[in-house]
């Protein structure tokens, strides 16, 4: 599964705002942040947000300071929590790597179904879906 990725670049920090070093595609597809060789997070981009390039920036903008969650439990939301993770990484100067997988490259050319098979797989711990198992009925 891991090996379907194809490492796109690296975040850093300028000038208190996170970027990609790299270049990732405008088309579908399944994207992972990759702390220190670790896989800590699954998404799915699609063309209706822009493909993965998009996603990618959306995931990183709007993090200057640590993100706090405007939901009514208080608890962060996941993009939130993806953010202040990046941030508290590359703040220990450890690198963080954006992999992805294009639909093209996926043998069904099912995002969802990639996206979830690689959770159930690689257990990132950002994503909570690797806690319940999906059960097909």
């Amino acid at each position: 599964m891991i090996e379907q990725f194809t490492d796109v670049g690296h975040v850093v920090i300028d000038d208190e705002r996170m970027r990609l070093v790299g270049t990732a595609p405008s088309v579908n597809g399944v994207y992972a942040f990759v702390f220190d060789g670790q896989v800590q997070y699954i998404g799915a981009a699609d063309r209706k947000i822009g493909g993965l390039h998009q996603r990618l920036c959306s995931c990183l903008r709007r993090a200057r300071h640590i993100s706090y969650s405007n939901r009514k439990d208080g608890l962060p939301g996941t993009t939130s929590a993806l953010r202040n993770a990046i941030r508290c990484h590359l703040e220990a100067n450890e690198t963080v790597n954006v992999w992805v997988v294009t639909i093209d490259k996926m043998p069904d050319r099912d995002v969802a179904g990639f996206k979830r098979r690689a959770i159930l797989a690689l257990c990132p711990p950002l994503n909570k879906a690797h806690i319940t198992p999906i059960v097909n009925f």
